[in-house]
């Protein structure tokens, strides 16, 4: 089987730092996978204003440029692994449409072509095309494919960031609805969202974790943390209007002596700016993934104050897995998913449960040195990234071997 993907979180960003998101954790447990023989990886192009703007390459940096011309660069990472990177000299279009202009640019006849003509260069012949981006889909119908796969990793039409997307996310999940093969889904929730779609395999794969990754040895303490006050209490990941900020209000009030270290980068500072005013609270910027551990490492208690309802993704946090794998007590909020998960870490209903579950495990770490043993004993060989990889890449090689007797009504986009 080859695989086309075309990735919400492209590989410059993997390049850049770290295999760190969903789509980039599945897509290296592919590379592994001898059953896989070729994948390429679309790229999303990339804009002149977008690349001086935001002082970004336009291209992977590492590997073997087989192929290149004025606006598309094809280059092999590893035997059986390629990326197609664009650069559109779109400029006025860009600066109107902002993010909606992917949907435009993936649809254009040029991005289909470039894909094709790669297919031939590495003979890719009737792949299954991995759809993550829900802008791509223009490109996926192009495409002459065995499947079309969409693992829907987060509920964009709910995303507080994509509000002005949303006419055409609407289109991109109709067209998934009616057209995608195989739906994977991050959540119950997700799944609910394609509940009425025509695909003939539907499955929940939560999100997983490296165990190894995060549960070696002792670590050494990064500089930027080495000064601030214990006990920390810690939250790695982006920062946006997901944060609970009246929460974060609260808890640095009501808990000064205890230090809130936040790593991760900004997806709208503008919104995180009132709790810049807490001398208790630390905004330490992104760090690359491969820093990750020696984070955690320093920190007592692991939180996830994401707001509850309305500004949730439908999606299941990544972070808290690696939190547990790391032995790590945790405390969240009653986002989706967590419930299942009540028996290792805490769940609060509300900011008084939440500053209590911070101090009940502060007590808890020192009255119980086998904690962390115990909390990384939760994650088990079902929890890990490779096992969610083996499950889609074992659907997908089903559907590909037994074709339309497996599904029904699988062609029916053709």
């Amino acid at each position: 089987m080859d695989l086309i993907i075309i990735p919400f979180h492209d590989w410059r960003k993997a390049e850049k730092k770290g295999i760190c998101d969903r789509d980039q954790h599945l897509i290296a447990h592919f590379r592994k996978d001898s059953r896989i023989e070729k994948i390429l990886i679309v790229d999303r192009p990339i804009s002149i204003p977008e690349m001086f703007v935001n002082k970004m390459p336009w291209r992977i940096k590492k590997g073997n440029v087989i192929e290149k011309g004025f606006c598309y660069c094809l280059t092999e990472i590893d035997k059986k692994t390629f990326v197609l990177d664009f650069l559109r000299g779109d400029v006025i279009t860009p600066l109107f449409l902002k993010r909606n202009w992917l949907y435009f640019a993936f649809g254009d006849k040029s991005m289909a072509k470039a894909v094709k003509r790669a297919m031939r260069t590495i003979s890719v012949t009737n792949p299954v095309v991995f759809l993550w981006n829900p802008f791509a889909t223009g490109l996926a119908k192009r495409l002459d494919a065995e499947l079309l796969v969409y693992d829907a990793m987060d509920n964009w039409l709910k995303h507080a960031e994509m509000k002005k997307s949303r006419k055409y996310l609407e289109k991109s999940y109709a067209y998934v609805s009616q057209n995608a093969d195989i739906i994977f889904s991050v959540s119950e929730k997700m799944q609910g969202v394609f509940s009425g779609a025509k695909a003939g395999y539907k499955a929940v794969i939560k999100n997983g974790v490296d165990r190894e990754f995060f549960s070696r040895g002792k670590r050494e303490i990064p500089e930027d943390i080495k000064d601030i006050k214990k006990p920390i209490v810690g939250y790695a990941g982006r920062m946006g209007l997901r944060i609970d900020r009246e929460l974060l209000e609260y808890l640095a009030g009501e808990l000064p002596d205890l230090s809130f270290v936040f790593i991760g980068a900004y997806i709208n500072k503008k919104w995180m700016k009132p709790l810049f005013r807490f001398s208790n609270l630390y905004f330490l910027g992104d760090k690359h993934y491969s820093e990750l551990p020696s984070y955690l490492s320093c920190f007592d208690v692991c939180i996830i104050p994401h707001n509850v309802g309305r500004l949730e993704n439908d999606g299941d946090p990544i972070k808290v897995y690696e939190y547990l794998a790391a032995g790590k007590p945790v405390v969240t909020t009653g986002i989706t998913g967590m419930d299942a998960l009540r028996e290792v870490i805490t769940v609060a209903d509300t900011k008084q449960d939440f500053k209590n579950g911070i101090l009940r495990l502060l007590e808890q770490i020192k009255k119980d040195p086998s904690l962390p043993a115990r909390l990384r004993g939760y994650i088990s060989e079902k929890h890990l990234w490779s096992a969610k990889a083996r499950e889609m890449a074992d659907t997908m090689l089903r559907a590909v071997s037994e074709g339309q007797g497996l599904f029904n009504d699988i062609k029916s986009r053709k």
